[in-house]
């Protein structure tokens, strides 16, 4: 949608028709209730023109550089929130497991925000009290609203609850190339598709901007396990897996671009699920899944990086998210397809003025991308060099850890322990507790 600006010029009204969910009841009936309050104020964000973005949104639409709960109002308004919401017990309004475990992980995602922008990012130590003050307090709501080991473990699995559902189609039609689709055997360990080890293929920069998640790269090959298998091994089998990379001066080797391709037809999917903390501090993983994000290979395109918005070279993109207010209600099992022309603000290895503070519409229209372009614009290359994580499948790494099917998700608890962030929230979380009764 365009407007005439004020000098005559045609300039994006991206506003104007938006459709975002309502999602203002979202944890309780009453709007006002505090867990609603508490969620609208660390998710949702105004554009200048006073538009609400975020509010159900997989992550919360914070940078780096955001000033947002850091800052003036926002942080007063933040502070009494999560203060009414301790010092009147407000963890007891809600008893539901699945509402409590997304509070808490919400919640987990801003504490993480608070603590890495501030210790990797100059432009925060200005707010380092302010941060401090919120993770305190975060540190005793994300304890409050825990769950037992047992009650995370019986948190529903939305994709088995998908399938069940019929609420996509469960294989690629390449007559519909645009049609979204939920394989049926992903997780089984006799199925079609490979689950790689995670300590071997996580893809670290995905791992490490959400740390509070769990990752795990699936490969399906249009033969099955049996030669999804065999093509992994004739993959670790290649003798010189990597060459001298010359176009380049500051990088030495490079992909060997005579590595076996991926056969038309290849699937590769990358799934997170929620990590949690139970109420003993420790971190449990859930069965509950954020996003699935998919690719189908076609032959090779002959173009590598070519820099035009829509192009998807050999590969057609798909991702499947959660959604909080479908995942309450039962709902086509929590999960949406994310619309070819969908567009999002990108929170994902970016650095940058946030361009909800201040920011021109023009601003926000160029910071917004279409969803799917964002996967694109990282794994544009042809076949296997778009797998970013392909170099650790390869020679000198043992063959024999590449495959986890019993666990694929069991690694991220033991990463995220040993990180600061962790180490700094059950510090907090320890020093808060209330004396066992």
């Amino acid at each position: 949608v365009y407007c005439r600006g004020p000098e005559g010029a045609v300039e994006p009204r991206i506003f104007a028709n938006r459709t975002e969910p309502e999602v203002r009841t979202l944890y309780h009936a009453d709007p006002n209730h505090i867990w609603n309050r508490v969620h609208r104020h660390l998710h949702s964000r105004r554009s200048p023109d006073g538009e609400v973005f975020g509010e159900d949104d997989v992550d919360p639409l914070l940078w780096a550089e955001t000033n947002y709960l850091l800052v003036g109002a926002s942080h007063r308004n933040a502070i009494e929130l999560l203060d009414e919401f301790l010092n009147t017990h407000a963890e007891r309004l809600i008893a539901d497991p699945l509402k409590r475990a997304v509070f808490q992980h919400d919640l987990w995602a801003v504490f993480d925000w608070l603590v890495t922008t501030n210790d990797r990012y100059p432009p925060k130590t200005r707010h380092v009290a302010e941060a401090r003050e919120l993770e305190a307090r975060l540190a005793r709501v994300i304890r409050s609203v825990a769950l037992t080991t047992d009650q995370i473990k019986a948190l529903p699995d939305n994709y088995v609850a998908a399938l069940a559902a019929k609420a996509f189609p469960t294989s690629y039609d390449p007559e519909h190339r645009d049609r979204q689709f939920l394989p049926t055997d992903m997780f089984s360990s006799s199925g079609s598709w490979v689950t790689l080890n995670p300590f071997s293929s996580v893809p670290l920069s995905h791992s490490q901007a959400f740390s509070h998640s769990a990752f795990a790269i699936l490969i399906n090959l249009p033969g099955g396990r049996e030669q999804t298998i065999s093509y992994l091994k004739t993959l670790w089998d290649f003798p010189h897996p990597f060459v001298a990379d010359t176009r380049f001066p500051d990088r030495t080797t490079m992909l060997n671009p005579d590595l076996p391709p991926f056969p038309s037809g290849t699937q590769l999917a990358l799934v997170r699920k929620m990590l949690l903390i139970d109420q003993a501090g420790d971190i449990v993983p859930s069965r509950v899944i954020e996003t699935m994000q998919l690719r189908v290979f076609h032959p090779p395109s002959p173009v590598e990086f070519p820099h035009q918005p829509d192009f998807y070279g050999d590969q057609d993109f798909f991702e499947i998210r959660f959604s909080r207010k479908k995942l309450f209600a039962g709902e086509a099992a929590g999960l949406r397809a994310v619309g070819r022309d969908e567009r999002d603000f990108l929170t994902f290895s970016t650095h940058g003025d946030d361009p909800l503070e201040g920011s021109t519409e023009l601003a926000l229209w160029r910071r917004r991308a279409v969803t799917l372009n964002l996967c694109a614009d990282c794994h544009r290359n042809p076949g296997i060099r778009s797998m970013m994580s392909v170099a650790r499948l390869l020679r000198p790494n043992q063959f024999s850890r590449w495959f986890d099917p019993q666990s694929p998700f069991s690694g991220a608890a033991q990463l995220k322990r040993g990180r600061h962030d962790w180490g700094l929230l059950q510090a907090l979380m320890q020093r808060d507790a209330a004396p066992t009764r």
